[in-house]
């Protein structure tokens, strides 16, 4: 049984129809408006953009124009510009993709993600010096009842399920002249769910009244109720 169809009103200026008309008379059969604006909005909907990678003209001229700059230095240049103006003269942009592995991509970071990613390098980084400071045996204590016998509090987020947030730690660990005591730890190999974490011991923090950039005076007291609210016990 063929499906239910439904009615629909639509309005197009002349310059549109216009187009419409010229497609559909170029079509065999020349099919009518209607069926005519159902083929092309067919052809739309199962239309596939196979290139992630698209120059304007304008782009186009510039990357050629530094290509020809690099041809013309030293021949010793290690740059190969040969190849990428073919790749773009020649539409093979897929060849740049494998060329220039992670350059090009969809990627993109609310501000919001590198906010509270700033946040929690703060509040980490003044658990950790405060944890420093403190006597060996209220250390012992931090390290075996909340972080498994470290004293790491920040160890990085999920690179699947959090990988916004790692990007954001990456370019404020690269950009910022602050948080250099996490610049050499690695940080891409935490378990899930660590972002829930840190928002759970942030809650933790602002409901002492304190903030994560101001107060680096956090008690043996305070550091327990902001771990086990993270963390719990073990």
């Amino acid at each position: 049984m063929a499906s239910k169809s439904e009615r629909i009103e639509l309005r197009l200026d002349e310059g549109f129809l216009s187009r419409i008309d010229d497609w559909r008379n170029s079509q065999t059969g020349q099919p009518s408006r209607s069926e005519a604006i159902r083929t092309l909005a067919d052809i739309g909907l199962q239309a596939k953009d196979t290139t992630r990678v698209k120059f304007s003209d304008g782009e186009k001229f510039i990357s050629a124009m530094l290509a020809d700059w690099f041809q013309s230095q030293d021949e010793r240049n290690c740059f190969a510009p040969n190849p990428i103006i073919s790749s773009i003269r020649d539409g093979n942009y897929w060849a740049l993709e494998e060329k220039f592995k992670g350059i090009f991509n969809d990627n993109y970071c609310e501000p919001q993600v590198g906010f509270e990613a700033s946040q929690i390098l703060e509040m980490c980084e003044n658990i950790e010096l405060r944890i420093e400071r403190l006597g060996e045996e209220e250390r012992n204590i931090v390290k075996y009842k909340f972080l498994n016998g470290r004293e790491d509090v920040f160890v990085g987020f999920s690179l699947i399920q959090e990988e916004s947030y790692k990007n954001a730690v990456k370019q404020l660990l690269l950009s910022s002249t602050r948080f250099d005591r996490f610049k050499s730890r690695r940080l891409n190999d935490s378990a899930a769910g660590r972002l829930e974490i840190y928002r759970r011991m942030h809650r933790a923090l602002s409901a002492m009244g304190k903030d994560v950039s101001q107060d680096k005076h956090l008690s043996f007291f305070d550091i327990q109720l902001i771990l086990e609210a993270g963390f719990g016990t073990h």
